[in-house]
């Protein structure tokens, strides 16, 4: 085809020849720089990908570890054995800190937490109602937060109950709490809450005693509601006698114008070993008791201290003296009742032989004399014999003197009419 063309056609097909593979060779190029960036970046947005659906799944997995972590926190998964079990516990710990009469529980419902349609957990809400010191609010404290479960107080109400009698707020407490609890889905439908209920690791009352001992009374030695703490006062003892071999007790008494303040009486001095206070827990009274003593004047210093914050102390000095034992005095013995204060003369009478007869009644022994003129008779202390019996009266001669009696007289009661050694 050459041969045919004229050597400037030749120049020309040969220059095209040439020329085209030249200007195509950068398109080429061009086309293969943009295509293997194309598969680059179909490369890295495949590693993209792939790193993301890993990140996704080291989530998903970290995510479900923790849930299952929950899960073994939560409560049961069937609603309403959660919210009995819940409530029971709740209901069991306020009895152990606050006694078994003053504890409300309620369990006031459930909302259900939900991410998009799948349900994530139910949050269930309970309150309690009771009353109670300090002391005890902080014990109910302690034991709630040292169990590991999906649970927290919301809110806590104090409120001091006021002294009726002072207008001032006392140590007694109004309580009231709301809890909320979590069941996790996929935790176990039944399970006993108190197999969840377990103290934790990190308990400050167990490993470090002393400091939670610390901590505690610096919160309890405080009454946050009431006026600065007031020292106890002692009921004034004076000086106490007793006889030697006598059995040696004090009472102490004490009194303390705060309201609910707890009394710890002590004995700082005594002149003798084994001399010793004892006292009932919570009482304002106490009974300081010694050995046998010998005779003499003994001072004793005792104190009584409150639980206020900062504690109070009140003093008190006293003495106890033994003296030597009395000789008992011998009673002088009671003279015995003389009959004759009671004895009547009740009447004058004739037998069926015609005997003129005196009838005399001792009272107090019950006996009924019956005498006839020239009969002896002693009565107690009235010795004597009948001289007369005439017109309804008689006339007896009485511890040496004559008297007249009349049914119903006395016997020691008449006067005398003579004495015999007169005539």
């Amino acid at each position: 085809m050459l041969n045919k063309m004229n050597a400037r056609e030749r120049v020309m097909v040969i220059a095209i020849l040439v020329l085209v593979p030249v200007c195509l060779l950068p398109l080429a190029g061009l086309f293969a720089w943009n295509s293997l960036d194309a598969k680059k970046d179909l490369i890295e947005g495949l590693r993209n990908r792939q790193g993301n659906l890993e990140l996704t799944k080291r989530r998903w997995m970290n995510a479900e570890f923790v849930r299952n972590d929950l899960r073994a926190l939560s409560l049961p998964g069937d609603a309403e054995q959660a919210s009995s079990a819940y409530r029971n516990w709740l209901l069991t710990l306020g009895t152990e800190v606050f006694g078994d009469s003053a504890v409300r529980v309620q369990h006031t419902g459930d909302v259900a937490r939900k991410h998009k349609d799948f349900q994530v957990y139910r949050q269930s809400r309970f309150t309690l109602s009771t009353e109670g010191t300090l002391a005890q609010l902080l014990e109910f404290l302690e034991a709630f937060y040292e169990i590991d479960c999906l649970h927290r107080i919301s809110n806590l109400s104090v409120v001091p109950k006021q002294n009726l009698q002072t207008q001032q707020p006392s140590k007694t407490l109004t309580l009231k709490f709301t809890f909320e609890a979590l069941s996790v889905s996929g935790s176990e439908e039944s399970r006993d809450i108190r197999e969840i209920a377990e103290i934790q690791d990190d308990s400050l009352r167990q490993h470090i005693p002393e400091q939670f001992a610390e901590w505690r009374d610096r919160v309890l030695m405080r009454n946050i509601f009431g006026f600065p703490n007031e020292a106890p006062r002692f009921s004034r003892v004076g000086t106490k006698r007793f006889v030697k071999g006598e059995r040696v007790e004090v009472r102490l008494s004490a009194r303390d114008s705060d309201d609910g303040d707890l009394l710890v009486f002590e004995l700082e001095e005594a002149p003798m070993q084994g001399a010793k206070i004892e006292q009932d827990e919570g009482d304002d009274s106490a009974t300081l008791t010694t050995p046998d003593l010998d005779v003499g004047r003994y001072t004793f210093v005792v104190a009584v201290k409150d639980d206020g914050y900062p504690s109070k102390v009140d003093r008190q000095e006293f003495q106890i003296e033994i003296e030597e034992p009395r000789e008992k005095a011998v009673p002088e013995p009671e003279p015995e009742f003389d009959p004759s204060l009671a004895t009547y003369v009740t009447g004058v009478v004739r037998n069926t032989q015609g005997v003129e007869l005196a009838f005399v009644h001792v009272k107090p022994t019950g006996e009924l004399l019956k005498l006839a003129v020239g009969d002896a008779f002693e009565i107690g202390t009235v010795q004597g014999f009948v001289v007369l019996i005439n017109d309804g009266k008689v006339v007896m001669e009485v511890n040496g003197e004559e008297k007249e009696f009349r049914p119903g007289q006395k016997l020691n009661a008449s006067s005398s009419l003579r004495s015999r050694r007169s005539r």
